[in-house]
This record gives structure tokens, C-alpha cells and sequence, in this order.
């Protein structure tokens, strides 16, 4: 009888450790999860961070591009309209002058 005690103490000694053994890896795979989960996040947060300030560069190229444009185009018609009054503001002169003196 004392035999299946000690049988049965073994056992239960030995499915405690079993138990325990279970707890602390499960204690320390919640941990390497946290931790990896961490990682991910933070390397998430990096690549995005990252491809944000891609967008935002060629954003800002494409936009400067175009206001070079606009610039150029503007000057081109500030020219055409320099060069057209030029030829033609003693032409356009008389004419006002002849349609305010009723000639």
C-alpha cells in the first residue's frame, strides 16, 4: 500500500512539474509573441513612415515641375503680350485717340 502511495505521489510530483514546465512556456511564449509583435509593429510603422515621405517627395517634384510650367508658359505670354504691344501701341493709340475725339 505505502508503495502506491509513493506511486502515486511520483505521479502527481511529476505532473505538477509537467504543469509548471507547461505555465512558464507558455509565459514565455507570450512574451517572444509580444516581442515579435512589437518588432512588426514598429517595422510596419518605419515602412510606412518611409513610403509616406516617398510619396510626399515625388509629390513635391510633380508639383514644382509644374509650377516651373506655369511659370514658363506664363512669361511666354507676358512676352507674346509685350512683343504684340510693341508693334501695335501706336496703331492702337491713334485709334483711341480718333474714337475719343469722334473722328
Amino acid at each position: 500500500m505505502e508503495n502506491i502511495i509513493k506511486r502515486l505521489s511520483h505521479i502527481e510530483n511529476t505532473a505538477v512539474q509537467i504543469i509548471e514546465t507547461a505555465e512558464q512556456k507558455k509565459k514565455e511564449f507570450a512574451l517572444e509573441m509580444e516581442r515579435r509583435t512589437k518588432e512588426f509593429d514598429e517595422q510596419l510603422s518605419a515602412d510606412t513612415q518611409k513610403r509616406l515621405e516617398e510619396m510626399q517627395e515625388k509629390r513635391n517634384t510633380e508639383k514644382n515641375a509644374e509650377l516651373e510650367k506655369l511659370k514658363a508658359d506664363n512669361q511666354e505670354a507676358q512676352n507674346l503680350l509685350k512683343q504684340k504691344f510693341g508693334q501695335n501701341h501706336t496703331k492702337w493709340a491713334a485709334k483711341l485717340l480718333n474714337e475719343l475725339i469722334g473722328a
